[in-house]
């Protein structure tokens, strides 16, 4: 009676490993298309960081670039503001040269008609 029920539980054993062992080549049957995919995704999100990467610097680039372009071009407004002026301030003293330079002119030609008329 003892053996009996040491051959049933051997084999009650033999039949619980046989279904670990299938068991265990299910789970690795299926796991084994999960693992690929997580190896693709993780390819994938690593190309998009390098990506993105690639993108931020061009940026920051193009960025360093325009602000260059912005300060220089304020440099240059500066200076045609200040040569500006200067041309304005330049212009009025021509102007009021030419004012009195008229005036003169005009005393001139009135000192020379009152001398012809005597």
């Amino acid at each position: 009676d003892l053996r009996h029920k040491l051959k049933q539980l051997q084999g009650e054993k033999t039949k619980l490993e046989t279904e670990l062992e299938d068991m265990r080549a299910e789970r690795a049957r299926r796991l084994e298309p999960m693992e690929v995919e997580v190896q693709r995704l993780q390819a994938a999100l690593w190309e998009e960081e390098q990506r993105s990467e690639g993108e931020v610097e061009q940026a920051q680039r193009t960025t360093q670039a325009l602000e260059r372009r912005v300060r220089i071009m304020e440099a240059k407004l500066k200076q045609r503001a200040e040569q500006q002026r200067l041309l304005q301030a330049e212009k009025q003293t021509v102007e009021e040269q030419l004012g009195m330079a008229a005036k003169q002119l005009e005393a001139l030609l009135a000192d020379e008609s009152r001398e012809g008329d005597l």
